[in-house]
């Protein structure tokens, strides 16, 4: 794959966020000229490639206060300046980032390698992953993410509310019970005779322990005791994409 396939896939980013609703260039700041990538990174000792000098060029990180809901799984992408610190940051951390970049921070950390162009992703409490030979399939991978959200969206169910738990945990915390209210709140106001949770799984991680199951059923249970019939109550597992996912949707008809 090319640095062209990578531009058209940044391109049709754009434009499956923008049918969701949102706005790349309110989410991204503009994108930075291919000289100053390539000067910027050269004053660390490292190369840009194709592929970086082109993703820095459609949005130079997040722009401050931005949502960045819907774009690269709502990853906190860095601007360039901010990768090479934070490179740094994780270098005496004792990552080994030797020819290696950070796009962006936590949710996951995606890095991409300026020798091989291999993205890997990792959390605070794993190791890095490889995930992607390329930029360009990452982006893909993102892309589909984005597909399944817009058929969702445009599906005979409609939208109640997304609840959050905390990481790594099996039980909602004290927000998660306020979200929980707001989508029982949404059901009762769209008269919704059956329920459905769209959950993004990923038990396959090592250590998860089918965590995403796990909390599926503890908000089932939570579901049934609000007095919402148990058969009225469906269940969408998907395997993740990312690989790491905390939500789920709640949809009714």
């Amino acid at each position: 794959m090319s640095t062209e396939d990578l531009v058209d896939g940044l391109d049709r980013t754009e434009q499956a966020v923008n049918e969701l609703g949102y706005r790349v260039d309110e989410m991204l700041e503009p994108g930075l000229a291919a000289d100053a990538v390539r000067s910027l990174l050269a004053e660390t000792d490292l190369v840009a490639t194709d592929d970086v000098v082109a993703w820095f060029g459609f949005g130079d990180g997040r722009r401050a206060g931005a949502s960045v809901e819907g774009l690269f799984d709502n990853s906190d992408v860095l601007s360039l300046a901010d990768a090479i610190q934070y490179r740094a940051v994780l270098i005496g951390e004792g990552h080994n980032l030797d020819r290696a970049l950070p796009l962006s921070r936590g949710k996951p950390t995606v890095v991409v390698s300026l020798d091989t162009g291999e993205v890997r992703e990792f959390w605070w409490d794993e190791p890095p992953r490889s995930t992607d030979d390329s930029l360009v399939q990452w982006v893909e991978r993102q892309l589909t993410t984005l597909s399944d959200r817009g058929l969702w969206e445009r599906s005979e169910w409609t939208p109640c509310f997304d609840l959050s738990f905390p990481v790594g945990t099996i039980e909602l915390d004290d927000g998660g019970r306020s979200e929980l209210d707001v989508v029982l709140a949404r059901i009762e106001e769209i008269g919704a005779s059956r329920i459905r949770i769209h959950c993004v799984a990923n038990g396959k991680v090592p250590g998860n322990n089918n965590l995403e199951s796990q909390q599926v059923e503890v908000v089932r249970q939570l579901l049934i005791a609000a007095g919402i019939a148990a058969p009225s109550i469906e269940v969408d597992m998907v395997e993740s994409r990312s690989d790491h996912v905390h939500a789920m949707r709640f949809s009714g008809r």
